[in-house]
């Protein structure tokens, strides 16, 4: 009976896409007949028009922009990411600019060895507080050793290294809006008169006792241009306490948005963001919002556990036999009376 139900719901989806094909109904065979025909072609013919974008091929909306970038050599510069609206210039002021470029670097896969490097040296000199040394001496030191390096010509610097040794330029551009990974980021000045929600972010960041999540809110989105035509793109946050964070038995994870977090460094990379919603939490309170995660579009959450693993096709076949062709009959047989 189910499986009759369940052939009789797609048969009646497919005649409902037929008769969208109907122009004159005093003769509704010869449209649907055209009509198919018509889509087949369209179909078949968008399959080998790469340069146009068809109805089938077309791009989906939040989509990034994928670009060459298999010439670069630094991981922050082959970020993917794609900025909505038009940016406004401005400049951003000397703190300020030591701070994006510092998080920079910080996130630069290429520039750990330097860093590791830095704090030895810190470390041979005597003194105490070597993170905090580190920190505020550590742009400019990296800048003369690799531009040092550069004019050695050493194989181990990179003219892209060159480049984000530099710093970035001080005119900044600032948007509203961003996609990553096909999800819409936008700040909470965008949102201000929408009942949408897009400016939850959440950031997983490694700690010596594991992975903990952060929590905020964007304000906003710059983006950092850097010699040889080099861009990086940044989510400024708001930050919300890491010790007011409760999570009850169900899985459920609550925040007390009333409790902000004060810290030199509220920018994060664009890729390193993830979308959450924050919902009101009726048990805990006005100032508590609960998070929830947010997926993006044509994306499916697939289980990995093997206990969940599908059977091949030809094992599904042997055990239970199904013949897909159904006709009138089977309907009429199975349907009670």
């Amino acid at each position: 009976m189910f499986r009759s139900i369940y052939y009789l719901s797609v048969l009646c989806r497919y005649l409902y896409k037929l008769k969208q094909y109907v122009g004159n109904k005093a003769f509704p065979e010869g449209p649907m007949a055209e009509g198919y025909i018509a889509e087949e072609c369209l179909t078949f013919c968008s399959m080998y028009l790469n340069d146009i974008e068809t109805q089938f091929s077309k791009a989906e909306r939040n989509y990034e922009r994928r670009e060459d970038r298999s010439q670069q050599n630094l991981s922050v510069f082959c970020e993917n990411s794609r900025l909505v609206g038009k940016g406004i210039y401005a400049y951003i002021n000397e703190k300020s600019c030591k701070q994006v470029h510092a998080y920079v670097l910080k996130n630069c896969d290429e520039v750990l060895t330097f860093i590791n490097e830095h704090k030895e040296e810190l470390k041979q000199n005597g003194g105490a507080n070597v993170e905090k040394r580190h920190e505020e001496s550590f742009s400019k030191w990296f800048e003369e050793r690799v531009v040092l390096a550069s004019s050695e010509r050493s194989h181990a610097v990179s003219e892209d290294l060159v480049h984000l040794a530099y710093g970035p330029d001080k005119r900044v551009t600032h948007y509203e809006a961003c996609i990553v990974n096909g999800i819409r980021f936008h700040t909470k000045q965008r949102e201000m008169n929408k009942k949408t929600q897009n400016s939850g972010v959440v950031v997983k960041v490694e700690e010596e006792s594991g992975f903990r999540d952060y929590y905020g809110v964007l304000t906003d989105i710059i983006q950092l241009d850097y010699l040889g035509n080099h861009h990086v793109v940044l989510f400024k946050c708001d930050w919300y306490e890491g010790r007011s964070v409760q999570k009850d038995k169900y899985g459920c994870t609550s925040i007390n948005t009333s409790k902000p977090w004060k810290t030199n460094e509220p920018y994060v990379l664009a890729s390193q963001a993830q979308q959450v919603f924050y919902v009101n939490d009726i048990k805990l309170g006005n100032n508590w919002k609960v998070v929830i995660a947010a997926q993006g579009r044509s994306s499916w959450n697939i289980l990995e556990n093997k206990e969940y693993e599908c059977v091949t096709i030809d094992e599904s076949c042997q055990h239970n036999q199904l013949d897909s062709r159904v006709d009138m009959e089977d309907f009429l047989s199975d349907t009670p009376e």
